[in-house]
């Protein structure tokens, strides 16, 4: 290590005792989380199970959350697969919870370190990488804002627990690094790395792989000068090869769009963004970067980002602007740019609002980097003026340490209030969830404790929802989206707690609700445990017997209007669906706004029962008893991988309302069975594209090399010290 180093590895050194010694509560906190670390983590437990089941290859079906969905068929999977395989390897050693808290308060910890090793790789002296890793949380937005970019709103337990986000990010910032190294000096080597970079990222999170991408793009049109073509080309021999890597997750995902839900629950702002106006009037009142506090980190990126515009010639300059400047246009989102952004290459699909964490990324880059041209600048002046402005960095530091730390004393403060408060009830909750347990054990189904948007959000056992745990006893669950990516899951909040006949069309088994308060009358009360009710609910599960009386004629892309009208009809109650399969047009075109149709007389007698069933993993079978024919309705989203038998032969799932699947039966009594099995395309996929990532590189042709990464120094260029 040279002793040009030591500056930057020093405040390395301070940005991870800081956040190490803060952060230390959520190895207990993070144990009983209130955010998105309840999907993540039974998500990581169930990507273990995989494992060990021998499920598809990385696309298993998942039926805790919006009446099932095989989640890593569009939901990145890598983070998921290092925590499970985590979760493998010291199982026995600690519990599962314990495990995932400690690795997340390591990706916590170790993050400023990702800061720096990409900020040298993109050339910043180590003074300015030690600055970005010290601000590598300092980001504290306004609102919901703080809940998506680099500060740890976006991380902690009071925050929003994006995990993927944060396992992505240490992979971008230094695959950006590795990227311009590859682009300028040509290596073979380098861009091998920054290929598999690239494509780690986007496994690990959609959207910040897309901007490893873009990034990657833009240091090749913004690097030294003279030398774009081969900085193009080079571009081209690394992002080739990454997509071959990502093929067997993008063709698959691609393949099966019609069953990926765009949820009409979701704010307008997630897929939009908030619009030039609203970002640019955060930003310079100081609430994107410094809500809370004095606008110091606001400041720096002014400073900074006016030292890198006069230092333009200056290849590293001229990135950074571009890097930053670009990102936060594309947090204007389509809210400015409208279906421009596809010129981008922004899919429809694709949520805006998250560009905000590329962007603070970028912006702590290129404040570090200016700061330092400055203090280059005045030390050729006066040495002694080097020294003023490492002193003003060190004041404008101050409020955002102080601002930090209360943060970050105010979650543990309320992290352990929720954990006292369990360890008071916990005996009470795991009783009634031993209950609810027993319940499903009779006959399978789901289960339910009040919605987001009512009374289940103040029903909690400290700062959680009771209908949180129900995740981590994996048990399936209506109350709460914690994904929206099913067809299904934007009807499943229509769901009415008070109608029986809708309990039994989602085949909720189980409520718990608060004891003492009056419940629904078809709710049978099962047991009481201190604060906690436990009912039982429909008699039925995830089977059911049905008939097509109908079938649906408006757009087939979802499901939605055709089970809002099927939900609102009397058809669930009389046990009747439609269809929503071109191969079954059975009965009556229904169009949108007509009134459901009536069951033919031959309909009307039908007779059957669901003798019984089971849920074995995520194999669903039943034996069924009719007086004719008709069909087995399976209360799960229905998708083209999902394979049914009729007494262990094959036999089609028809798509019917409000999304479910439903299979033709004989009269007679029968055994059915429904399971996932997506194929073998993607190990396919993932084989070649391994392969033909390996041979591309004997590839003989080799760009020439371009000049030094970093110009060396001279009398005119910018002393890298502060």
């Amino acid at each position: 290590m040279s002793r040009s180093e030591i500056p930057g590895l020093a405040l390395l050194a301070c940005a991870i005792a800081f956040t190490a010694w803060y952060a230390a509560p959520e190895l207990r906190m993070n144990r009983l989380p209130i955010n998105d670390v309840i999907l993540h983590l039974s998500a990581s437990e169930r990507m273990e199970s995989t494992f060990e089941h021998g499920e598809p290859f990385l696309d298993s079906w998942v039926s805790e959350w919006g009446l099932g969905y095989p989640i890593w068929r569009s939901y990145q999977p890598l983070p998921h697969v290092a925590a499970a395989a985590l979760l493998r390897l010291f199982r026995g050693f600690a519990a599962p919870d314990a495990i995932f808290a400690a690795f997340f308060y390591f990706l916590l910890i170790a993050f400023p370190v990702s800061v720096y090793i990409g900020a040298r790789l993109l050339g910043l002296p180590p003074p300015a990488a030690g600055l970005a890793a010290l601000l590598a949380f300092a980001p504290s937005a306004n609102g919901d804002l703080s809940r998506f970019g680099i500060g740890y709103g976006s991380q902690v337990w009071r925050g929003a627990g994006l995990f993927t986000q944060l396992f992505a990010l240490h992979l971008m910032a230094i695959a950006v690094g590795v990227t311009a190294r590859a682009l300028d000096e040509g290596k073979r080597s380098q861009r091998v790395v920054a290929g598999v970079l690239l494509a780690l990222t986007a496994l690990s999170h959609i959207i910040f792989g897309y901007a490893a991408f873009a990034s990657a793009g833009l240091l090749a049109i913004a690097g030294p000068r003279g030398q774009l073509r081969q900085r193009l080309v080079r571009f081209l021999t690394i992002a080739l090869p990454a997509l071959l890597l990502i093929a067997w997750f993008v063709i698959p995902m691609a393949l099966t769009r019609e069953i990926i839900n765009h949820s009409r629950w979701e704010i307008a702002e997630k897929w939009n963004s908030y619009g030039a106006a609203f970002i640019l009037k955060e930003l310079f009142a100081g609430r994107l970067l410094d809500a809370g506090r004095f606008p110091a980190l606001t400041l720096l990126l002014a400073v900074g980002a006016l030292g890198a515009v006069l230092t333009s010639t200056d290849a590293r300059s001229r990135r950074l602007l571009l890097l930053t400047v670009f990102w936060l246009l594309m947090f204007f989102g389509r809210a400015t740019f409208g279906r421009l952004v596809m010129l981008a290459g922004v899919p429809a699909d694709m949520p805006m609002h998250r560009f905000q964490g590329v962007f603070e990324l970028n912006a702590i880059l290129l404040a570090a980097f200016g700061i330092s041209q400055w203090s280059g600048w005045l030390a050729q002046r006066d040495r002694r003026l080097n020294l003023a402005v490492a002193g003003a960095v060190a004041i404008a530091i101050i409020p955002i340490a102080v601002e930090r730390a209360g943060y970050m004393k105010e979650n543990t403060a309320w992290g352990e209030d929720n954990v006292a408060a369990y360890q008071k009830e916990g005996p009470d909750l795991e009783a009634a969830m031993d209950d609810v347990g027993k319940i499903l054990a009779e006959r399978p189904g789901r289960v339910f404790a009040g919605y987001s948007n009512g009374w289940g959000t103040q029903f909690k056992v400290g700062w959680a929802p009771v209908y949180a745990f129900f995740s981590r006893y994996h048990y399936d669950q209506v109350s709460y989206l914690y994904h929206s990516m099913s067809k299904t899951s934007d009807i499943m909040l229509l769901h009415d707690e008070f109608n029986p006949v809708q309990d039994t069309a989602f085949a909720i088994r189980a409520v718990v609700r608060p004891a003492g308060e009056a419940a629904p009358a078809h709710l049978r009360l099962r047991s009481v445990h201190g604060r906690l009710a436990v009912f039982e609910s429909s008699p039925q599960g995830y089977f059911g017997i049905t008939d097509l009386v109908g079938h649906w004629k408006g757009p087939l892309d979802s499901p939605f209007d055709a089970g809002v009208a099927w939900l609102n009809s009397p058809l669930p109650q009389r046990g009747f669906v439609l269809s929503l399969d071109p191969r079954a047009p059975a009965g009556p075109e229904v169009a949108p706004g007509a009134a459901m149709p009536e069951p033919t007389p031959a309909q009307s007698t039908l007779r059957g029962l669901v003798a019984s069933e089971s849920k074995t993993g995520e194999v669903y079978s039943a034996r069924v008893v009719l007086n004719q024919p008709a069909y087995a309705l399976l209360r799960i989203t229905w998708n083209p991988d999902l394979a049914a038998t009729v007494d262990g032969r094959p036999a089609p799932l028809i798509d019917v309302t409000p999304g479910f699947g439903a299979v033709a039966v004989p009269a007679g009594q029968h055994d059915i069975s429904v399971q996932y099995k997506p194929g073998v395309l993607k190990p396919v996929l993932f084989v070649f594209g391994i392969l033909a990532f390996g041979l591309g590189w004997y590839y003989p042709g080799r760009p020439k090399p371009l000049a030094a990464h970093v110009p060396a120094p001279s009398t005119k260029s910018v002393v890298n010290s502060f």
